[in-house]
């Protein structure tokens, strides 16, 4: 089921398994028995070339955008943060998340790649382009699109502005809250937590900042 509150919140739960999306802010949960994605904002499919769409027509900008997809292993911004505060240092205690005494930041692919085989999260295939990870998620291969839900704030665009309909159901805000509230105390029992800080949009003055956080290395 996936609760979508308004002003970009999100939240995807299939019963026990649980995310939400809260100000380009994903939680994401696993259990032993099941595994459920979300992707959120946009999707970018590996076998496909990134297009690049600018809306600003300043020479500056543009050049900003493109340099900023020069490729997540350029930026060589990855961190370890260890001890009582690593929640502080990766900027997550925030939201209530305060239980992981190791959280991983920014890893480029390759050291995700590593984080993967090392907690066999999965399996690496051989493939025409090299080694592939793969990751078998049980009977929930996808999204269910009657199971979304959308938090309604009376009065604002996003009441007045969504479709409404068999697929955008409204729900309320004390739903949201819970389901919040459950992620958070979730999180606060793992030792690890994986944090990736970017941007969904290619134009940076429209482009808006998007923090996932994740359980396991491969959902990132």
């Amino acid at each position: 089921m996936r609760f979508v509150p308004s002003l970009g919140e999100q939240y995807n739960t299939t019963n026990p398994t649980f995310s939400r999306l809260c100000f380009a802010i994903i939680f994401q949960i696993n259990t032993a028995s099941s595994i459920a994605t979300i992707t959120a904002i946009t999707t970018t499919l590996p076998h496909r070339k990134q297009q690049l769409a600018f809306k600003s027509s300043s020479a500056a900008a543009q050049a900003a955008a493109a340099s900023s997809l020069v490729g997540r292993n350029a930026y060589k911004v990855a961190t370890t943060s260890q001890g009582t505060d690593a929640c502080l240092k990766a900027g997550i205690d925030t939201l209530g998340i305060t239980g992981p005494s190791t959280v991983h930041k920014n890893l480029t692919f390759q050291e995700l790649f590593d984080h993967e085989a090392k907690n066999k999260e999965g399996v690496v295939a051989k493939a025409e382009y090299g080694d592939t990870f793969t990751v078998d998620t049980g009977k929930y291969t996808g999204r269910s699109p009657k199971d979304r839900f959308i938090v309604v704030n009376p009065g604002s665009e996003t009441e007045a502005n969504i479709d409404w309909n068999s697929i955008n159901q409204p729900t309320n805000p004390e739903v949201y809250e819970e389901l919040y509230n459950k992620a958070v105390a979730h999180f606060n029992t793992c030792e690890t937590a994986y944090v990736f800080d970017g941007y969904a949009g290619a134009n940076p003055e429209t482009r808006k900042k998007i923090r996932f956080v994740h359980e396991t290395a491969w959902q990132q």
